[in-house]
């Protein structure tokens, strides 16, 4: 019995165990020969691909070997396959999105789990920013955002401004609008799938839609994993249940399958039979393979299986059972005259199919070898082929989107659905990244330096594109561009931010904090950014002070000291213009004296005695009056005295 696969699963699961249930429910009971016709047995048991059979060697013994138990499932890579209702060999039912998703537990049920996400898909964990891992089952973190509001999931980065109010965004198919306060995202609605959200928002861009009031998610076209068939064209439900997709084309109508209520048991049969190939039963029953190659439709009832020939050229009831040396090609059996002539008797062993035992004449059939494998797939550039049922050559069975994007080998062959568009930009962290030719992954295009700076619009860029030997700061670091895989690499980590030098290539020398610098009269203090800023001009427009500017005590603006060594001027001192030394007036308004300066001494007031003055004559720097009783003698025999 298969063990388990993966964790249990319950999202889109069909339980494989119905398998038997749902034949019995289309008339199927018993052994899967009324389904499938006689299944060819061959060797090996590898897993084969959607809607292929792979039936196991019997030995020649006619009966199909018991290499599994119906309602056995089991996981090839991404295909989940199931035990044949005859117990003979594995039929691919579906091919899971990922290898991880495929889920086999005996104990509950087995089918295709649900991605979490998808290729290329991102996500927003509050201003957490994440992208879908290999195995679509999880979220990896690439960047925090400043806040939710900046967490962008179209662009799939951090945005340097907030969302704008009312805009709407997908977040796991989650509808939500940005907050008129723009802080962060209210819920709209909940969706069926990220997808049908999407295109809810895209049909809110087209030109005179208002959705700013209500608003509802699109509703889903068909339910998740579902299948129909239309004709011979077998449809599946896309990711996201957004349309129905081809799937592949049956050979005829009854052999597409899609059974009521299991929507993952749904494939293209293998054809039972070639067109107009006979065979004969025991009983002597002549068959033909009918239109639909579903089956075997009655031609004749022959006396016995003897006398019964599906041989080309003499096809029919035969008179005598055969000659002596005669051999003929029965299904996979090279037959020959029996010694009593009254039937064939099996030669060696069975040819591989039917078609590749070969009757050339009446006395000569044999086996021919087989051009390939029951199950084989393989890639002819991206158109996938698969050995036919009779073994003697391949048919198309798809054409993938590119050549990679073919899987096959035996009992695998798989289209895997492409990861993106060519030239579709991805972001992975700080490295952009764009679609390969292939469509089965990105490659790296150019290192952004940080998953915020990494942008992947339509176009796709760096915010900072990296040009190969330019410098740039950020924060601290003095970052080169080595390359444009490589990026941006550090070469020197600055003291702060603002010594960071890019237009030098260079870190600034620092300052010690609080030290002083002088530029003339203008005093500088190194600051916390370690660089000198202004901080005082020392001229303080004062044309009666001494300005100065000291690393040691800072400004300094002293009294100027105006002195011309005259004493006969004034020493004095305007703030606009500085020193004035203005003439000294030198005048006691004494009539009796005479004014005088001198340079050193300053001024001078001599008496003038004798001379004449208001009142009379001056003596002793005073004016007196004449009288007679004054003596005006002075005793100086070479003077004329008199009293005026």
């Amino acid at each position: 019995m298969a063990g388990h696969n993966r964790g249990l699963g319950h999202r889109g699961i069909i339980a494989t165990r119905l398998l038997g249930l749902a034949l019995l429910v289309l008339g199927f009971g018993g052994s899967c020969r009324n389904l499938l016709g006689d299944i060819e047995v061959v060797g090996g048991d590898p897993p084969t691909s959607i809607g292929s059979v792979l039936p196991v060697a019997d030995g020649g013994t006619g009966l199909p070997l018991s290499v599994c138990e119906r309602g056995d499932a089991q996981c090839r890579g991404a295909a989940l396959q199931i035990c044949m209702a005859d117990d003979s060999g594995w039929i691919t039912r579906q091919a899971c999105e990922s290898a991880a998703l495929c889920v086999v537990d005996e104990a509950t049920v087995s089918g295709c789990e649900e991605p979490t996400c998808r290729g290329g898909q991102t996500s927003c964990d509050g201003a957490l920013l994440r992208d879908c891992n290999e195995d679509l089952t999880d979220w990896n973190v690439v960047d925090t955002c400043a806040t939710a509001a900046h967490c962008d999931t179209v662009l799939g980065a951090c945005t340097p401004e907030a969302c704008a109010p009312g805009q709407l965004r997908c977040n796991e198919g989650v509808l939500q609008r940005c907050r008129q306060d723009q802080m962060d995202w209210d819920l709209v609605q909940t969706c069926v799938s990220d997808e049908l959200c999407k295109q809810t928002v895209e049909a809110c861009s087209i030109e005179g839609t208002d959705c700013r009031g209500a608003l509802s998610c699109k509703a889903p076209v068909c339910d998740a994993g579902a299948a129909r068939c239309d004709g011979t064209a077998l449809f599946r439900c896309a990711p996201g249940q957004t349309e129905w997709v081809l799937e592949d084309t049956c050979v005829s109508v009854p052999l597409c399958s899609a059974l009521p209520g299991s929507p993952t048991l749904a494939a293209c049969l293998p054809a039972v039979c070639e067109l107009g190939a006979h065979r004969c039963q025991v009983d002597g029953t002549l068959e033909i393979c009918n239109a639909t190659q579903s089956g075997y439709d009655f031609v004749d009832k022959c006396f016995s299986g003897a006398f019964c020939s599906p041989t080309l050229g003499a096809i029919g009831c035969l008179e005598t059972a055969c000659a002596p040396g005669q051999r003929r090609c029965n299904g996979v059996l090279v037959e020959t005259c029996n010694e009593a002539r009254d039937g064939f008797a099996p030669v060696g062993e069975p040819c591989a199919t039917a078609a590749l035992c070969i009757a050339t004449n009446a006395t000569d059939a044999h086996c021919e070898p087989p051009v390939c494998i029951a199950g084989e797939f393989d890639c002819q550039g991206n158109q996938m082929v698969r050995c036919n049922d009779t073994r003697n050559g391949f048919v198309n069975q798809a054409v993938c989107e590119t050549p990679a994007l073919c899987e096959a080998g035996i009992g695998t062959g798989i289209c895997v659905p492409p990861r993106c568009a060519v030239g579709q930009p991805n972001c992975n962290g700080a490295m952009l990244q764009r679609c390969n030719a292939a469509r089965n992954g990105f490659q790296d295009e150019q290192n952004c330096g940080s998953a915020s700076q990494c942008s992947s619009t339509a176009a796709g860029a760096c915010t900072d594109p990296c040009i190969p030997g330019t410098v740039r700061c950020t924060g601290t670091a003095l970052e080169e561009c080595r390359s444009l895989i490589e990026g941006w690499r550090r070469v020197e980590t600055c003291v702060t931010r603002e010594l960071c030098n890019a237009s030098q290539r260079r870190c600034d020398a620092p300052c010690n904090l609080g030290a002083l610098q002088c530029n003339g009269l203008t005093m500088n203090r190194c600051d916390a950014t370690r660089r000198f800023s202004f901080a005082q001009n020392c001229n303080d427009s004062n044309a009666c002070t001494t300005d100065s500017c000291s690393v040691q005590t800072g400004c300094g603006n002293p009294a100027l000291v105006c002195n011309d060594n005259n004493a006969c001027t004034t020493n004095s001192c305007n703030s606009a213009t500085g020193c004035t030394f203005p003439p000294l007036v030198c005048n006691d308004n004494n009539s009796c004296t005479a004014d005088s300066c001198d340079a050193a001494a300053g001024c001078a007031f001599q008496p003038t005695n004798g001379t004449a003055c208001a009142a009379g004559v001056c003596r002793d720097r005073l004016c007196v009056e004449c009288d007679e009783n004054r003596d005006c003698t002075d005793t100086i025999s070479c003077t004329a005295d008199s009293c005026n």
